[in-house]
């Protein structure tokens, strides 16, 4: 019912207005649907320890009864698919640790997860990723899943689509990002590995020379080419070391060209050394009309690596030392499963 308002009447004296009995009858009334409001019972009316779901409370004194009265029942374990259960921090790699896994094929639930360098999962050469991982099942299908790895030891990135028997699994896609290809001094780009830039760092012309890379000496390096070194023989000449030479596989030596990726500015050769270093030389493009007539490039004297573009050269590093997973924190990586709300 409404909320019964008493009369004062008058001022100063209450002229006019409800008697002391039938103001104290309307309290008593508000006071009775308050009291009914709030889930009171038996006779005189007592209020409960804690509202009633049906009166807009939870129903308990404690998270665990209120969680009980409005039906929140907390999710049995990380990986808890139950529809309707309240997810705790960290389940299903949400807000705390990820999950570990030790395959990727058999990865059955959606979310986010830690892979050691697990069976099924995406390798570079001969290595395993350590990588973070996200399983994205197909509705509620196991057998069909969407998998994305990050990797952790190394700039990798990949996806795949597979099916639980592995009949259609796709093979792991990798993407190309700036950790692990370069932009030669043209703008064109390039699959990367140890790669060191060849040109006077103090007098270049371009900004972007120093793009993800460091000075080391007469030119700069990429990170997985750390302690390489470029020395200026001579014109035209130029000592690399603290490699294993020039790339065995792929690309080696990029020649460069004008900003249009048109004119060579010059003829770019490497030569392996007993010790691993490299030397490279530079030399000016010449032309020379062969036997049948066509007109082919041959080098010609030493000259000095541009200052408005560079010499790209692809090299084998010593292998890097094995990754080892940082140690757990001294708690053991635990945290509070408490509820998300």
């Amino acid at each position: 019912m409404a909320k019964q308002t008493i009369n004062l009447g008058t001022a100063p004296t209450g002229v006019g207005g409800d008697t002391p009995r039938s103001a104290f009858t309307k309290t008593q009334g508000n006071f009775d649907e308050l009291y009914a409001a709030l889930g009171a019972s038996g006779n005189p009316l007592t209020l409960p320890a804690a509202l009633p779901v049906a009166q807009g409370g939870t129903g308990g004194t404690t998270q665990v009864a209120a969680r009980a009265g409005l039906g929140l029942t907390l999710t049995a374990s990380t990986a808890d698919p139950t529809i309707g259960r309240v997810l705790k921090v960290g389940d299903f790699g949400w807000g705390g640790p990820s999950l570990a896994e030790s395959t990727w094929n058999n990865a059955n639930t959606t979310g986010f997860s830690n892979q050691p360098q697990a069976i099924g999962g995406p390798i570079t050469g001969s290595s395993g990723w350590y990588a973070n991982g996200i399983n994205i099942l197909y509705g509620s299908d196991v057998r069909i899943k969407t998998q994305i790895a990050i990797q952790v030891n190394g700039p990798g990135f990949a996806t795949r689509n597979l099916q639980m028997d592995l009949s259609s699994a796709t093979p792991w896609v990798y993407f190309w990002n700036t950790g692990n290809t370069t932009v030669d001094g043209s703008g064109f780009i390039k699959k990367a590995s140890p790669i060191v830039r060849i040109s006077d760092p103090s007098n270049t012309t371009r900004d972007d020379l120093l793009d993800g890379f460091t000075v080391a000496g007469y030119g700069a390096v990429n990170d997985e080419a750390k302690g390489v070194v470029v020395e200026r023989l001579e014109l035209g000449r130029y000592l690399i070391s603290g490699c294993l030479g020039l790339a065995v596989d792929g690309w080696q030596v990029n020649s460069p060209s004008d900003r249009n990726g048109g004119k060579l500015l010059g003829l770019a050769a490497g030569e392996n050394q007993p010790d691993g270093s490299i030397i490279v030389e530079f030399r000016r493009v010449k032309y020379r009309l062969t036997d049948d007539g066509d007109l082919e490039q041959i080098p010609g004297p030493l000259i000095e690596a541009p200052l408005d573009n560079w010499i790209d050269v692809r090299l084998e590093m010593p292998p890097a030392a094995p990754y080892v997973p940082p140690p757990p924190s001294e708690d053991g990586g635990t945290v509070e499963t408490e509820p998300l709300i």
